[in-house]
């Protein structure tokens, strides 16, 4: 193995370990989402596309030609992959391409058949900057580091098809006989979202190799360059936030709640959202106490009995519900179909009505409070709706105030 090889594989690890502690220790570290709604996960992903050669044998400098030796050809590649969180994920891709490369006005021509294997850091900055947001259509990366390529490649006069040189094909320094050299790699990516675990994948990235003999042409430029523009999917093994599409059934079970004299109206008027109740709690029961006086004949005795005097819960009232409000307009209507995209939810679990002169909009239909309460929370945590609050229907219509207890 030459010395730019190792030199190139040593640079890797060092860039691969020092990324990943810092990687974890912004996860321990950090106080957005990603603390929160972890994204660690195992990935895998395979990919198809085309390859494009950039060096000496080459008849434009950046476009590629398309007629007479096109030098549009295919890659495929699979890759395993970590995040660890919303900023950071590393990468194992192996990849097989036919690159090739036509220069007209030297009446040369050559291809090669490239065995790649890599390690990249893949950097998501906007995460970076403002923490992770569910609401994005797409996830933005810049992918970096590098691996090894063994190929066979041959050059050819164009006009006749005379080979002309070879590299690799049992002569070479790698396995099989085959051409090795290192090479640094650099580009960039998109992931889009279909469902909670899987996306599409967008990546165009270059790989410079250590070397300018590729195209086995040495003029020029000493590192022969080419790149992979490719698309794909992507699995995830891990739940991705803000992607529950369903609410799901909870369970009845009581959870202490602290008391409050009054229910509290906010009007945000400036986003035409609705009079937001702050939940508080209302007092759970009415207590009375009667002092009763009992006579004996060796003594008096005073006896405190507590009668506990029961009010009917929400649950008792005929056509009683609780909802998630996650969004109210005053305008007109919104977009049902645009709205559940948005919070990753199912439309058909989306209720629209009207309240106050304004369209609003909720989700899910519980007995207690306590139910729509554990909703309320999944629905700010996972689905993005951080303004998320409960709302108390009777009849279809939705209440000013909560009932007495609930």
């Amino acid at each position: 193995m030459t010395n730019s090889v190792k030199y190139i594989l040593a640079v890797l690890f060092f860039i691969a370990f020092s990324s990943n502690i810092k990687a974890q220790q912004s996860v321990e570290s950090s106080g957005r989402s990603d603390s929160k709604n972890s994204l660690s996960s195992w990935i895998i992903s395979a990919s198809g596309g085309t390859s494009i050669f950039f060096g000496d044998v080459k008849q434009n400098p950046v476009l590629p030609v398309t007629t007479n030796r096109s030098e549009l050809r295919y890659v495929a590649d699979i890759g395993l992959e970590r995040r660890f969180s919303a900023s950071f994920a590393a990468r194992f891709q192996a990849a097989y391409s036919h690159v090739v490369g036509t220069r007209r006005i030297s009446d040369i021509h050559f291809q090669s058949f490239v065995y790649e294997a890599n390690a990249t850091a893949l950097f998501y900055p906007i995460n970076l900057i403002s923490g992770y947001d569910t609401k994005l259509f797409a996830d933005f990366y810049i992918v970096l580091g590098g691996g090894i390529a063994s190929y066979n490649a041959k050059l050819y006069q164009l006009s006749t098809g005379n080979e002309l040189a070879s590299a690799g094909y049992g002569n070479g320094n790698g396995i099989g006989g085959t051409q090795m050299d290192a090479f640094l790699l650099g580009g960039i990516g998109l992931d889009i979202p279909l469902s909670p675990n899987l996306s599409i994948r967008f990546e165009t990235a270059n790989r410079a190799l250590a070397t300018d003999n590729f195209d086995l042409k040495a003029d020029g430029f000493k590192y022969d360059i080419y790149n992979y523009t490719t698309l794909g999917l992507k699995y995830s093994f891990g739940k991705r936030p803000g992607s529950i599409r369903n609410l799901p059934e909870v369970p009845k079970t009581q959870i202490p709640e602290k008391e409050a004299d009054t229910v509290k109206k906010v009007i945000d008027d400036s986003w035409l959202l609705l009079n937001k109740v702050i939940e508080a709690d209302p007092v759970e029961k009415e207590v009375v106490v009667e002092k009763v006086v009992v006579d004996t004949t060796d003594f008096e005795k005073e006896t405190v009995v507590k009668t506990v005097t029961e009010i009917p819960p929400a649950s008792a009232i005929k056509d009683a519900e609780y909802r998630v409000q996650i969004l109210a307009n005053g305008k007109k209507a919104a977009d049902i179909t645009a709205l559940a995209k948005r919070f990753k939810m199912d439309a058909a679990e989306i209720k629209q009505d009207m309240y106050n002169g304004m369209f609003i909009y909720t989700v899910g239909s519980f007995a207690t409070y306590n139910e729509a309460a554990r909703s309320r929370n999944i629905v700010r945590d996972e689905n993005g709706v951080t303004d998320a609050f409960i709302v108390y229907f009777e009849n279809g219509q939705r209440q000013a105030a909560f009932p007495k207890t609930r």
